[in-house]
């Protein structure tokens, strides 16, 4: 048995104070003879000797108490058998920063950001290793990038990489990173240091204490993978964790969430619409809002709202290609106060006429209704431009890339045709398709891949045996708005389709009354943001299957129709951080390069290929690394934008923290993991956590020891009571007493 603390052993000197009080409280009085009880006095010594006795017994129980209080302060204890003390072994570090750009936060009363104080407490933590120690050094966001291969003992070149250390423009995602730095902490590096990891496996393990220093700023949104999913299994339990939370979570951030580019009604004026956010604390002063354009500002600053809410950027701009952003006044996290947007702006309202049967007669021609209803209505206004052509002139002609393409009962087109379509649609161009008696649907599912849904089969009957009223599916649409009134509109046949295949972008603006689509509004598929939409309307806008064109709606219905197809177009192209930009274009454009530049002025040339099912040439861009405008460089096939920007991920933007408890339950008992919730310029040493508590490997004794010692305080109380109570005797008999039984002998 062992004492913890056996300085307080120094406390059984008080064990003489009871025998010194005891001692002290003897009888002192003066023995007199007195003859009258000296018959007594034998009597007298039996008894006192008895209680000197007892006392003597009360005296040890009191001094048993002492001592037992004394040997349980000293917290006796005996160690484990099967264990024993972890021997002195050296240390392999691995040290993992948080890049990620909310790192950028300077909190308040900080003298620098977050990032720069993980940079210094790695180089403190790396100041502590001595010459036999090994350090490997990890930068992630949401991908992790370890700087070094393999563990090293060149202490200077770790400490440079560090200093060298850069912010990236990523979000965080530690899932990513936790693995990669528990896969670098298990390997060694030989005394010859090599670079490769493969060598190093080939040299035994060594003995050392292994330990990943995590230091970021505990997002909750970095941590989702990892306490809403197993992961402790995935990793060896023989390496230790140490979280560092670097963040103030009283920190309050205002950040641009997303922007939307709107024109406001046929004009040349633009509407940006921005999405404010505002994460912890509202300021009272949030600043303006500025717009700019080309490196211009325009429109007026409207203020920044204290709390989350839209507000709306207005502008007048010219046709052509443009670029834009979107600044906020600047907070303590300055990467997420602007927004950048690609613009393509075009007054041009072009209305390509396409007769699939024409006719000498002219109410017997398919365009022929809906010409005079065009004619009625939007082309009033002369900003119309209406070309007319054949189905033979279609494949000869270019479409340029704005307006809208009408097909009015199109036949099954040739390949060049459809070539001319797709890229039509490619450019932004929208396509109107009015079904008739010449709609082959087998051909049209397998050669028009724009189509957004499977058609089935001619339904009705063209002679008018039965009739079918419209539904209006979307009455918010820009074609159905204002109620319009096709209640006396009757469909005698029509071409039927399959709901179920609607694509995801597609939506059924009207239905017939037996449930079949009329009208279906669509993208063109596999292509960029800014490609045009794609309108089916299942009976032709002609007299030969419908009342339609003899209705009072039909006009209004077609000038809708034509207006919300040729509506000058205003796309801005934005996508996210690390996203993906696809490319597409007609087959024979397979080989074809496309060149982008970056905004850091870095261009990059990518290839077209093939799709599998070698229908569409396509080439992708995945260099989307940075924040700002890329310029594109495109063949004409490819009918692509100008430019595209890229902007923040901003679900690294939202600043709260993680529960540090769930973090912990979700890495599991093995890896030692702990989180300092407090903001250190420099740790205290980790080391110590690394070897096992030897308090987890022992037997207290002092709970025990306690327990006794409360069993004897009640003993001696019990005892000391019961010795020290005086028996009570009857008086002795007095004069009166005596006389009075004399009389009373003397009556009897």
């Amino acid at each position: 048995m062992q004492l913890l603390a056996p300085f307080m052993l120094i406390g059984l000197i008080g064990l003489a104070l009871p025998i010194a009080i005891h001692l002290l409280n003897r009888s002192r009085n003066i023995a007199v003879d007195w003859p009258t009880l000296r018959f007594l006095q034998m009597a007298h010594r039996q008894t006192a000797q008895g209680a000197r006795i007892r006392h003597w017994f009360v005296l040890l129980l009191r001094c048993l108490l002492l001592a037992l209080i004394m040997l349980a302060m000293a917290q006796p204890y005996t160690q484990d058998s099967d264990w024993a003390a972890p021997p002195d072994l050296p240390t392999t570090l691995v040290i993992a920063i948080d890049r990620s750009y909310s790192m950028d936060y300077q909190d308040l009363g900080a003298e620098s950001s977050r990032f720069e104080r993980a940079k210094q407490a790695a180089l403190d933590q790396l100041s502590q290793l001595t010459i036999d120690d090994e350090v490997a050094l990890v930068l992630f966001d949401d991908r992790a990038e370890s700087l070094t291969p393999l563990p090293t003992r060149d202490h200077q070149r770790v400490a440079q990489l560090i200093r060298d250390a850069t912010l990236s423009r990523r979000g965080t995602d530690v899932a990513t990173a936790i693995p990669a730095a528990f896969a670098l902490v298990q390997l060694d590096a030989p005394p010859d240091q090599p670079t490769d990891p493969a060598d190093a496996i080939q040299h035994p393990k060594r003995s050392a204490w292994r330990h990943v220093l995590l230091l970021t700023d505990l997002q909750r949104s970095a941590w989702d993978r990892i306490i809403d999913q197993p992961f402790a299994q995935q990793l060896a339990d023989t390496a230790h964790l140490t979280i560092v939370d670097l963040g103030d979570h009283e920190s309050a951030n205002r950040f641009i969430r997303r922007i939307k580019v709107n024109r406001i009604a046929m004009g040349s004026r633009m509407a940006v619409e921005v999405d404010v956010a505002h994460d912890g604390r509202t300021t009272a002063d949030a600043g303006l809002a500025r717009l700019w354009i080309d490196d211009r500002q325009l429109g007026d600053p409207v203020p920044v709202p204290t709390a989350s809410r839209r507000i709306t950027l207005t502008a007048d701009i010219p046709a052509g290609a443009h670029r834009g952003r979107v600044e906020i006044g600047e907070d303590r996290l300055t990467l997420d106060d602007r927004a950048y947007f690609a613009l393509r702006a075009s007054d041009d309202r072009r209305l390509i006429i396409v007769d699939g049967n024409p006719s000498r007669v002219a109410p017997l021609s398919e365009t022929h209704f809906i010409e005079l209803a065009v004619a009625a209505g939007v082309a009033r206004a002369g900003d119309l431009d209406i070309d007319r052509l054949t189905v033979d002139q279609l494949a000869r002609t270019s479409l340029g890339t704005t307006g809208c393409l009408m097909l009015a009962n199109p036949p099954p087109l040739d390949g060049a045709a459809l070539a001319r379509v797709e890229s039509f649609l490619r450019a932004g161009g929208n396509v109107c398709i009015a079904l008739g008696d010449q709609t082959d649907p087998a051909a049209f599912n397998q050669d028009w891949p724009f189509l957004p849904l499977q058609l089935d089969r001619q339904l009705g009957d063209p002679r008018r045996s039965r009739a079918y009223a419209v539904l209006v599916d979307a009455p918010k649409h820009p074609i159905f708005a204002d109620e319009l009134d096709l209640s006396a509109t009757r469909f005698f046949a029509f071409i039927g389709s399959d709901p179920t295949t609607l694509r995801d972008d597609a939506r059924i603006l009207a239905s017939l009354s037996n449930g079949s689509p009329w009208i279906i509004e669509g993208r063109f598929p596999d292509a960029a943001e800014h490609a045009g939409r794609v309108l089916l309307i299942a009976a032709g806008l002609d007299a030969d299957w419908s009342n339609l064109p003899y209705r009072r709606v039909f006009v209004p219905l077609v000038d809708r129709i034509v207006s919300h197809m040729t509506q000058p177009q205003l796309r801005a192209g934005t996508i996210t951080l690390g996203q993906p930009v696809r490319f597409t274009a007609p087959p024979s454009a397979a080989g074809r390069s496309i060149s982008i530049t970056t905004p850091n002025d870095t261009t990059k040339t990518i290839p077209a290929a093939l799709t599998t099912d070698r229908r569409t040439a396509v080439a992708v861009f995945d260099q989307t690394h940075q924040v700002g405008h890329y310029r594109i460089d495109a063949d004409p096939a490819f009918a692509s934008a100008a430019a595209f920007a890229v902007n923040l991920d901003t679900r690294e933007s939202v600043l709260a923290p993680a529960d540090p408890d769930d973090i912990v339950h979700a890495m599991g008992d093995a890896h030692h993991t702990r989180v300092i919730t407090s903001q250190p310029t420099q740790l205290t040493a980790w080391a110590g956590a690394l070897n096992e508590d030897p308090q987890d490997h022992k037997t207290p004794w002092w709970p025990w020891l306690l327990l006794l010692a409360f069993g004897v305080f009640v003993a001696e109380t019990c005892l000391a009571n019961i010795f020290t109570r005086r028996a009570v005797t009857p008086p002795p008999p007095t004069i009166e007493y005596q006389a009075h039984t004399t009389r009373s002998g003397d009556l009897t």
